[in-house]
């Protein structure tokens, strides 16, 4: 407390420099310094009782950011999500994202990292954080199923491929034939020395890409015999490229000689370098080819926030599930989940 909220302050002070003047005159002096005391007491308690009580764990939305893990994939279309959510609701909580894979996230939320919300890119990982009681009951949400995009560079083709490839136009657009999009990628990394694809230890999306590679592998090669004379069809399996996620592995497809890379369809939509896509060619992933990449999200627990920040963060996913969030999600390229009208309401009740 300042001297001039209370002016006894400024008498003791006076008072007490003045310590040898005390000693010589007597029991009188003293007894007045002890008033001067009393009355310095009775101030600092009146002050006191008027300012408003404390409120502890008390934190208004203006005081709260969001410590948000995403999934590297869903990164940009979390953004428009988060835009969308500060315009449409007036209470929302300010954010920062933080992106990796999602093993790499699920371990540092583990390890105590300060998470408040978890966009995964699969849903083992989520659920596991609910059994170990990291995450708010009721909170967990499918918010997308991903898709799965092909890249392929235009100027790297051994002889002969760039003809073969042009028969593989319709069997790469979104929602072709299985059986056609199957022999249209099998040709495609035939053609390929280095293909790209996130850690699949650690990024879901590069756990899918494995498997895929590995199963079109069967597919029987494109006769080119007819097209080239003297070329004969044999199996190429590529390079495989590691990259630690799937925003790595297209970053490294931009800026390496690499001939192709499986990302996700969101980042391809979504690609800054808008330029560079005239010598891309994209040759999308029939869903049916591959198990489904259902992705989810949950509330984190941490035990060393106020509730207002579990509540934000629920209220955060219940925007996501919402109509106006599900129609971003789907405009960004994710198939959309099923709703879940009810999980909002039942993580709202389980919020202490």
């Amino acid at each position: 407390m300042r001297t001039q909220d209370c002016p006894i302050i400024a008498l003791m002070k006076f008072s007490l420099f003045s310590t040898q003047r005390l000693r010589s005159t007597g029991t009188a002096s003293l007894a007045a310094l002890c008033w001067l005391a009393y009355l310095h007491a009775t101030c600092v308690a009146a002050q006191a009782n008027a300012l408003p009580p404390a409120q502890p764990g008390h934190a208004s939305a203006s005081d709260i950011t969001l410590h948000i893990a995403v999934a590297a994939n869903f990164t940009a279309t979390l953004q428009k999500l988060l835009d969308a959510y500060a315009r449409s609701a007036p209470t929302a909580a300010n954010s920062v994202i933080s992106s990796a894979s999602t093993g790499t996230l699920f371990h540092q939320i583990v390890h105590g990292a300060p998470f408040d919300v978890f966009f995964a890119a699969n849903e083992v990982h989520p659920r596991e954080l609910l059994a170990r009681g990291l995450g708010v009951q009721g909170s967990l949400l499918n918010y997308a199923q991903g898709q799965l995009v092909l890249l392929h560079k235009k100027n790297n083709r051994r002889n002969g491929d760039d003809i073969a490839l042009q028969f593989t136009t319709d069997a790469c657009k979104r929602n072709a034939n299985a059986n056609n999009n199957a022999d249209a990628l099998s040709a495609i990394l035939q053609s390929a020395r280095q293909v790209i694809i996130a850690n699949p230890l650690t990024a879901p999306y590069g756990s899918v890409s494995k498997q895929l590679i590995e199963q079109l592998k069967k597919v029987k090669p494109i006769k080119r015999d007819s097209i080239v004379p003297g070329n004969t069809a044999t199996k190429k399996i590529p390079e495989l490229l590691i990259a630690r996620n799937v925003m790595h592995a297209q970053q490294l497809f931009a800026s390496s000689a690499a001939d192709a890379a499986f990302i996700s369809l969101p980042q391809f939509q979504a690609n800054p370098q808008a330029g560079r896509k005239q010598s891309w060619l994209a040759c999308h992933v029939n869903t049916a080819l591959h198990k489904p990449i259902l992705q989810f999200a949950i509330a984190l627990a941490n035990a060393n926030r106020p509730r207002e920040y579990r509540s934000q963060s629920v209220a955060l996913l219940a925007f996501a599930n919402s109509n106006q969030g599900r129609r971003i999600i789907a405009q960004h390229g994710y198939v959309l989940a099923p709703t879940t009208p009810n999980s909002a309401n039942k993580a709202a009740n389980n919020v202490e």
